[in-house]
Formats: structure tokens, sequence, C-alpha cells
């Protein structure tokens, strides 16, 4: 069900990998995996009586991945399907350094930085249209434009990752 749901864009399925950047023992493996987050065992969380817990695998990784949509939608001003955050996540990801042969941890890393900064750019070229189906059919046109994801003017990719 998990791999038709997502073959079929109606789902994002997301993993969870350590601070080493190796996918997290305890986390999903398999070709409907579409990004992986940064969650392992170290989301801090609380119990109903208040005291910490840590919690991790999908279960920390998946919420990382959904605020930063939500966060996606507050800064564009516009809304998305399931399908176009998907591609979303996709054409923004990091790509893993060591891409296990398999590809069965998704497309690369979750960039929410990089998602900001498209989420930024959209605000700026779509602030004209009033009404939200104006604001979402400007949004949706641009994300297929590949020039939305393109920052090497701004910002040198790899001085990024490397600081």
């Amino acid at each position: 069900i998990k791999r038709k749901s997502s073959q079929e864009k109606d789902s994002i399925v997301v993993a969870s990998h350590a601070p080493s950047g190796l996918s997290s023992d305890f986390t999903s493996y398999a070709p409907e995996v579409d990004i992986t987050a940064p969650s392992d065992d170290y989301i801090l969380s609380f119990n109903k009586d208040g005291s910490a817990k840590t919690l991790g695998g999908t279960s920390g990784a998946t919420p990382l991945v959904t605020s930063t949509l939500l966060a996606f939608e507050l800064i564009a001003g516009g809304k998305l399907s399931t399908a176009q955050f998907k591609d979303l996540l996709q054409k923004t990801a990091i790509t893993h350094a060591k891409d296990p042969a398999r590809k069965v941890t998704g497309k690369g890393y979750l960039n929410t930085y990089k998602i900001g900064a498209v989420a930024f750019k959209l605000k700026e070229l779509c602030k004209s249209k009033v009404s939200i189906d104006e604001k979402n059919k400007c949004i949706q046109d641009r994300l297929n434009d590949s020039s939305i994801y393109d920052f090497s003017q701004e910002i040198k990719d790899d001085e990024v990752m490397k600081n």
C-alpha cells in the first residue's frame, strides 16, 4: 500500500539519517522512500508528565519534513498538492554523500534552507497576484521552471556544505 501510494504521488515517504549522514539503523529502506531527514534518535520531545525523552527514526524525521513544507506554504503564500511537494523535496534535496547503490533511501537529504529560499523567490515573483487561485497558479507554474532552484549566483553550494 505504501509503495503504491508513493508511486501515485499520494504520499511522501520519509527515511531517517544519523549525524554521520548514514541511514539510521531503524528506518525505512525501500524504493518508495522520497527523502531522508535528520532524526536518528536525537529529537527532543516530552512525555505527558513533562519529562524529557528522545525519539527518532521516521517518527522524528517525518515532522521535520512536514514542518518544512508548512513553512514553504506560509512563506510563498500558496498551496501545493502532495505530488508538487514531493517534486519540490526531490529537486532541492542534497545528494547523499554515500548514496546506496540500491537507491532505497530517497533522492537525498532534506534541504530546508533551499526550500525556504525557493519559497522567498516565489513570494517575490508572485506578489502581484491578489486572489489565492492566481497566487497558487503562479507558484505552481514557477515550480516547473528549473531556474527557480538555481542559486549559483547567490550561494556557493560547495561552500555551504563545507562550512
